[in-house]
């Protein structure tokens, strides 16, 4: 298990506008149920200190790798997204399904 927490204060070229703070929180686990067989997760948020307020972003995965042997490991995981702006327009959601393969040398 890992937890993990950041900021940052990004640089404006604006004349009289505030620099944007952003802080990021996040835990992110991984488990083995069997010798080969891996099941992980995790979270972040980034809350975002724009001129008109604060952003939110939350951002969730889970999933499952499976080590057919020390070169080869399949993956499945679900991810989403959740942006929730100051205003309205741009709060958004998404979701993702990937699928993968690793090859080692």
């Amino acid at each position: 298990m890992t937890a993990t927490a950041s900021t940052a204060l990004d640089e404006v070229t604006e004349a009289g506008t505030s620099a944007t703070q952003t802080w990021i929180f996040g835990v992110d686990a991984v488990q083995a149920i069997k010798e080969n067989v891996d099941i992980f997760g995790g979270t972040e948020v980034t809350l975002e200190d724009a001129s008109a307020g604060t952003d939110v972003t939350v951002d969730t995965t889970m999933g499952v790798a499976w080590k057919l042997n020390p070169w080869v490991t399949w993956s499945a995981s679900y991810d989403a997204t959740w942006f929730d702006g100051v205003g309205n327009d741009g709060d958004y959601r998404e979701h993702r399904v990937s699928a993968g393969i690793e090859l080692r040398p």
